[in-house]
C-alpha cells in the first residue's frame, strides 16, 4: 500500500486541520491498482481525526471556507465544495462554475472574507495561470499572463495574491510573487537560486512564510510581505 498526502489546511477558527490521503491498494507495481481517497478533519482541541469523506478517484488538497462550513477539493481538474452535515461528514460534492476547459490543479483557496476565489489552472497548451472568481467558480478572471504560475496565498486584508512562478529573468528556480487582486503588476518577493514553494502570509500580514531547500534542505522560511530583499539573490 502506497499513501501519500497533503500538507494541513487550518479553518479560520484555528480549531480543525483538514488534510487528504491518497491510497494506493495491491501488491507494489500490480498494474491498474486501485486509488482510493481519503479527506480528514483533525479537531485541534480533542486531538482526533475524522474521516469526512472517501472516493475511489484522486481528490487533493482540501481548503476550508472562510466561515468553515465546507471544504473546496480538486479532482480530475474540476473544483468542487463539500459542505459539512450536522454528524461532520459532508454531502455529496458540488462542481464550481469553472468551465471543463480549465483544467485546474490543486493549489486554490477562497479568501479571508468569503468573497472571492483563487486558483491555478492550464488552459490548453499554455501552462498554469493564476486566476480570481466568485465563490461559486463563476466570472473568472486572469490574473497573471506568463506561465507557469501557481497561486498559494491570500494576505489577509483581501488585497494581494502571493505565487510560485518561474520567470526567464529569473533564471532556472521558482521564486514567490505578489499580485494586487485588483489588478497590476506583480512584484518579484524572492530571488536566492534555490527553489522557493508554499507562500501564506501570517495572520497579521507582516510576514510570508514559505518552503525552500536554500539551506540545502527543505525547511520552512519566512520573508517581510514586501519582500526578501536584494540580498535574497546572494543564497
Amino acid at each position: 500500500m502506497k499513501i501519500s498526502a497533503s500538507s494541513p489546511r487550518f479553518c479560520s477558527q484555528l480549531v480543525a486541520v483538514a488534510f487528504f490521503l491518497v491510497v494506493l491498494s495491491g501488491a507494489a507495481g500490480a498494474a491498474e491498482a486501485p486509488l482510493r481517497s481519503r479527506i480528514y478533519v483533525y479537531d485541534l482541541r480533542t486531538h482526533s481525526s475524522k474521516l469526512v469523506f472517501t472516493a475511489d478517484t484522486i481528490w487533493e488538497a482540501p481548503n476550508w471556507s472562510h466561515d468553515g462550513t465546507c471544504l473546496i477539493s480538486n479532482s480530475g481538474g474540476l473544483i468542487y465544495k463539500l459542505i459539512f452535515k450536522a454528524d461532520g461528514t459532508v454531502q455529496a460534492p458540488v462542481k464550481l462554475n469553472i468551465p471543463h476547459d480549465y483544467d485546474c490543479n490543486n493549489d486554490k483557496a477562497i479568501s479571508p472574507d468569503g468573497a472571492k476565489l483563487a486558483f491555478s489552472a492550464s488552459r490548453g497548451d499554455d501552462g498554469s495561470e493564476v486566476f480570481l472568481a466568485d465563490p461559486d467558480g463563476s466570472n473568472i478572471r486572469q490574473i497573471t499572463n506568463v506561465s507557469p504560475s501557481y497561486f498559494h496565498g491570500w494576505s489577509p486584508d483581501n488585497k494581494t495574491l502571493a505565487y510560485v512562478a518561474q520567470r526567464r529573468a529569473g533564471g532556472d528556480q521558482y521564486d514567490i510573487y505578489g499580485q494586487p487582486t485588483a489588478g497590476g503588476n506583480e512584484t518579484r518577493l524572492t530571488s536566492n537560486p534555490h527553489h522557493d514553494d508554499g507562500p501564506d502570509y501570517s495572520p497579521d500580514g507582516k510576514w510570508i512564510y514559505i518552503n525552500s531547500d536554500r539551506s540545502g534542505k527543505e525547511a520552512v522560511w519566512r520573508f517581510p510581505a514586501t519582500g526578501a530583499g536584494e540580498n535574497d539573490a546572494r543564497g
